[in-house]
């Protein structure tokens, strides 16, 4: 059988420098840009994002909104789903996906531990449903009103 073909697309947030003291020299490591920080996040939700099994031939699609902070550890904390699918095995694949970022250090400048995350996952059986959903999301996040604390960017995983 077939295996459907997974898109996913993600929307986060943003960046920190980060520095360390190493014995009695100091080791400065540079913060990545926020295009570099974005793309390795979306490969490793990419490759921790699993397209839950179909029951009775039938694919879920949806979109899943997820928020979650940064962790002093650079490790996801607090994530909880703020916008559900239709599709409950969707919203805990998504979630999954999310809690198993190993690592989401160094962060970009200007983004600091605890820096509030939005991450909307996409999951659609083909380009047209990817981009149909794509478009009524921006659709969408035109109309709503926008929440300064919260930073976004995009990030695009597909599979």
């Amino acid at each position: 059988m077939k295996h459907p073909n997974m898109l996913a697309a993600f929307v986060a947030a943003t960046v920190l420098s980060s520095s360390a003291y190493a014995r009695d020299s100091l080791i400065v490591q540079a913060s990545p840009s926020v295009a570099r920080w974005t793309a390795e996040i979306s490969h490793s939700l990419d490759h921790n994002l699993r397209y839950p099994h179909t029951f009775g031939g039938q694919v879920p699609e949806g979109v899943v909104t997820v928020a979650f902070d940064c962790s002093d550890a650079g490790l996801p904390s607090q994530v909880t789903v703020v916008s559900p699918s239709r599709f409950a095995s969707l919203d805990r694949e998504a979630v999954r996906a999310i809690k198993r970022l190993k690592s989401m250090h160094p962060l970009p400048l200007g983004v600091s531990d605890g820096q509030r995350f939005e991450a909307e996952v996409f999951f659609a059986d083909s380009e047209n449903s990817l981009h149909r959903m794509q478009t009524a999301a921006r659709q969408r996040q035109q109309l709503a009103s926008r929440d300064p604390t919260i930073l976004k960017l995009a990030v695009h995983a597909a599979r």
